[in-house]
């Protein structure tokens, strides 16, 4: 990990989905920033 953000987005919408298919492999932190808190969680892609 080196610490590059590689997306960044900002929606109004209850619901976001992040297509991840052109990321290459390796192992990202997801933040997901609300009123009410944030919450960083580990993805591991693989292929």
């Amino acid at each position: 990990m080196n610490g590059k953000v590689v997306a960044n987005a900002t929606t109004a919408d209850r619901m976001y989905v992040y297509d991840a298919r052109t990321l290459p492999a390796g192992m990202y932190m997801v933040s997901v920033s609300t009123p009410k808190g944030t919450v960083v969680k580990t993805l591991v892609k693989t292929q």
